[in-house]
Order: structure tokens, then C-alpha cells, then sequence
């Protein structure tokens, strides 16, 4: 005979999904209504609309006839299959953005929920959907990669959690499938898998568990997942660099990323578009830039000049990343205020320890050089700890203002009062908006764009022998 829950818990559960619901609706309406945002394909995301259309159409995993080894193939994929649907390749690229960017938030709240409660997760859901860098911004970002990107990482880390919590092998192989999935989406991703299966091992070391059988099944499964995903893309790289290598992008990136600090647009262009010792092809497609000394090499034969570099690239960070139209300083008190206004039992510092180890990898690139795309995975962490806080904020009010009557506030009065920072917060991300956007239309330049739109309304009427004809 099953036990039947209490009719209360039911009710709370079957609302708990209809707000849940009613959320990612709310995302795909409002970035269904951010596409008609005037931009332009650009710079990565042309790039892997081109490998997507060459895919479907039996061309191979190619770029200008060359095999693309710059790039992985899972975002071609993605933006091919949405191609399917819609023969415009910017409302391909549309496509997977609304749907990615509404997605991530179920593991967000499945996360979330787990670590502080269904009330703040919802904030963080409400504060995700209104925060302009995700929503905005990255329709300018020029890649359009990063909300899958997301989804796929956010899925691996929430159901890493609930393997070690659970211990159960299906949550361990599931996080091993979206971690290497992410790594098919940005090579980037093979450190939140290393960073992870260290973050496992550490668990179980100090749970005391490692010897049992689960424990290394479990583990087995995390690495051997990740691995069937990613070595099939690791052969074909062997096989078009010479090389055993995660990416074929590191050392171009290396060396552009000088130019990137010094904002020398001539520099980046020799370390990309110059021609190789043949004189036959760019550097970026040319087949001995494999052949030049690798990054690690440069760095122990300048550590100096790394250091300097790394130094380089976190000031140019902390000055995009907290930005008032990012996340701005004053969001960092919220931060503290959710993380310390309570004293963590051991079960709350091993959620906390997961959620800091979830910053650690895109810190990475401090090594190559610095865009804020680049740390878009940061922001949902962030912004759950800024709900926390804003919740903790409310929560002080209220109780401060009831002491103050010396008598009990009416319910509809304390609940205002404990939303009231987060209203205020919610109210400065959408302030944000209008400046997002004018920052991404300012720096995208949409001429070739409307003078394409120009020439296909009035295509140019060719004259022969004096005779006119349309081409």
C-alpha cells in the first residue's frame, strides 16, 4: 500500500510547477520579442551558420573548403537543424536563442530549489529573465552560442548535484553527457568537467565514502560519458592538426589576445588574416600554424610577460563585468548579504563550495584575453545569490518595520514590505535594457546589412547590347 503525501504538500507542488511554468513562457515571450531588435549575423555566429548549412547539405564540417578545426560542431548543428525550419539563417540563429534562453531555466530552478528554497529560486528565475547581458546583449555578442551553451552547462552542473547528493550513477552519466555536450558546444567546457570530476573525488574523500563501489561508478560513469562525447571530436582534430589537443583555436587565440589588450585592430588582423610562409593561405585557415611553437612553450619562455598579461586581462574583466548595465558593485553587497547573513551548517558550505567551484573555469581565459561573453556562465550563479540576498534584505525590512509599530504587520503589508528590494532590483535590470541595446547597436555596424536588404528589393537592372535584363 503507497503512502499518500498530505493534500497541502500537492497543492504547494502542482503551484510551485504552474509558477514554473508561467516563467519560461514568460522567457520565450520576451526574447520572442527581443529578436526584432535590429542587428546583424557577425564575426562566430556567421561562422557556425555556414558550418551548419555545408553539414545539412553533405558538405562536410567545412569553411571555405577547408576542414574547420577552429570551432566544435554541436552550435552548427543546432543552428543547421534550425534552419530546417526557417529558411532565414538569422532567424535560425533567432530560433535557438528564445528556446536556450527560456530552457536554462529549469535547471537553474532544479538547482536553485535545492540550495535555498523555492521562494528565492523563483526570484533568481524573475531576475535571469530580466537581466539584460543574457537577454540582450547577447544578440550582439556576435557568437548567439552562448544560451545553449548555457543550458547545457547549468543541466550538468544541476545534475552533478543531485548525483552527490542522491549518489545515484543515472545523475552522475547525465552530468558526463551534458559536460561533454558543452564541450561540443565551446571547448571551454572540458574545465567544468575537470573542475567537476576533482569536485566529485573531494566529496567522496571526505564523506568518507571513496571506497565504496557506488562512489567509483559513479565517477566511472562522469568520466566515461564525457569521454565517448569528446574524443570523437578529439580524433578529428589529431587528424587535421597533427596535434593531440582539445581545440585547434588556442594558439591563434594566444597570440591575437595581445592585440586585444593593446586594442591594436592591426595586430589582430596580422595574427588572423596575414599569410603564411607559403604566401597561399591566411594564418587563421593556414595548415603549419600547428607547426609554430604552442602556448605553453611561450609562457615559460616569458612568465613575466604572462603574469603581466593575466594582470591585464582581469582589469580590462573588472571593467566589463561590472559595469552598471552588467553587474554593477553595489550587486555585490546583495551577494555577501545572501551568503553570510546566515551561519552555514555543513550542508549549506558543501552547496556553497559547488556553486564558487561553478566560477572558477571561465577565469580561464584571463590566460588568452578578455570578452564578457566569455563569463556569461557566472551570471545565474550570481544572480541567485543576489536574490538570496535581496530576499534577506526584505525579510530585514519587514521585521524591522513591525518592530518599530510594536505590533504585528497584516499580511499583505509584511509581504510588500519583503518584496520591496526585490521589486527595486527587478526595476533596475529593466532600466538596463534601453542601454544594452544601445550599446549593442553601437557597436554593430548594420549598413552592409541594409544595403543587402536595399539590393534585394531593387536588384540592378544589366544592360547588354543595349539590350536591359534582369540577373
Amino acid at each position: 500500500m503507497t503512502e499518500r503525501k498530505p493534500e497541502g504538500a500537492t497543492k504547494e507542488r502542482c503551484w510551485g510547477w504552474l509558477i514554473l511554468v508561467a516563467l519560461v513562457l514568460l522567457a520565450l515571450a520576451t526574447r520572442g520579442g527581443l529578436t526584432r531588435l535590429e542587428r546583424v549575423i557577425k564575426w562566430d555566429e556567421s561562422d557556425y551558420l555556414m558550418l551548419g548549412r555545408n553539414l545539412l547539405a553533405g558538405k562536410g564540417f567545412t569553411t571555405a573548403g577547408y576542414p574547420e578545426v577552429h570551432y566544435p560542431p554541436l552550435v552548427p548543428v543546432a543552428f543547421g537543424l534550425a534552419h530546417l525550419i526557417t529558411p532565414s539563417p538569422e532567424a535560425a540563429s533567432d530560433l535557438v536563442y528564445v528556446l536556450s534562453g527560456a530552457l536554462v531555466l529549469l535547471p537553474l530552478y532544479g538547482l536553485g530549489r535545492r540550495l535555498y528554497g523555492q521562494r528565492v529560486t523563483y526570484l533568481g528565475l524573475v531576475l535571469l529573465v530580466a537581466f539584460a547581458p543574457l537577454a540582450i546583449s547577447v544578440l550582439y555578442w556576435g557568437t548567439m552560442s552562448e544560451p545553449i551553451y548555457l543550458v547545457l552547462i547549468y543541466t550538468g552542473l544541476y545534475a552533478l548535484w543531485r548525483a552527490l547528493q542522491e549518489d545515484k550513477v543515472g545523475y552522475y552519466a547525465l552530468g558526463g553527457l551534458m559536460f561533454g555536450l558543452a564541450y561540443l558546444a565551446r571547448p571551454e567546457a572540458i574545465l567544468y568537467w575537470g573542475v567537476f570530476t576533482l569536485f566529485a573525488l573531494a566529496w567522496h574523500a571526505l564523506q568518507g565514502s571513496l571506497r565504496a563501489g557506488g562512489a567509483w561508478r559513479g565517477l566511472a560513469s562522469l568520466v566515461g560519458i564525457f569521454l565517448l562525447c569528446a574524443l570523437p571530436y578529439i580524433l578529428y582534430l589529431r587528424v587535421h592538426t597533427g596535434q593531440w589537443t582539445f581545440t585547434g583555436k588556442v594558439g591563434v587565440t594566444f597570440d591575437l589576445g595581445a592585440a586585444v589588450i593593446d586594442r591594436d585592430p592591426a595586430a589582430y588582423d596580422r595574427a588572423t588574416a596575414s599569410l603564411d610562409e607559403s604566401g597561399q593561405h591566411i594564418i587563421w585557415f593556414s595548415p603549419t600554424r600547428f607547426d609554430e611553437t604552442d602556448m605553453g612553450s611561450q609562457v615559460l619562455s616569458d612568465p613575466l610577460g604572462f603574469a603581466r598579461r593575466m594582470v591585464a586581462n582581469l582589469l580590462l574583466w573588472e571593467g566589463r563585468f561590472f559595469a552598471k548595465s552588467v553587474f554593477p558593485y553595489w550587486c555585490l553587497g546583495l551577494v555577501l548579504l545572501g551568503l553570510c547573513r546566515q551561519a552555514w551548517g555543513r550542508s549549506r558550505t558543501w552547496g556553497e563550495a559547488f556553486l564558487l567551484a561553478a566560477l572558477v573555469p571561465p577565469f580561464g581565459f584571463l590566460a588568452l584575453h578578455v570578452e564578457l561573453r566569455f563569463f556569461a556562465p557566472l551570471f545565474p550563479i550570481l544572480l541567485l545569490w543576489t536574490a538570496k540576498g535581496a530576499d534577506e534584505l526584505g525579510l530585514w525590512l519587514r521585521d524591522t518595520v513591525a518592530n518599530w509599530r510594536d505590533r504585528p504587520l497584516p499580511p499583505a503589508g509584511g509581504q510588500a514590505l519583503r518584496l520591496a528590494p526585490a521589486a527595486l532590483l527587478l526595476l533596475y535590470l529593466a532600466l538596463m535594457w534601453p542601454l544594452a541595446a544601445q550599446a549593442g547597436r553601437a557597436g554593430t555596424d548594420l549598413g552592409p546589412k541594409h544595403a543587402g536588404l536595399w539590393l534585394r528589393e531593387h536588384p540592378p537592372r544589366l544592360e547588354w547590347w543595349g539590350a536591359q535584363f534582369d540577373p
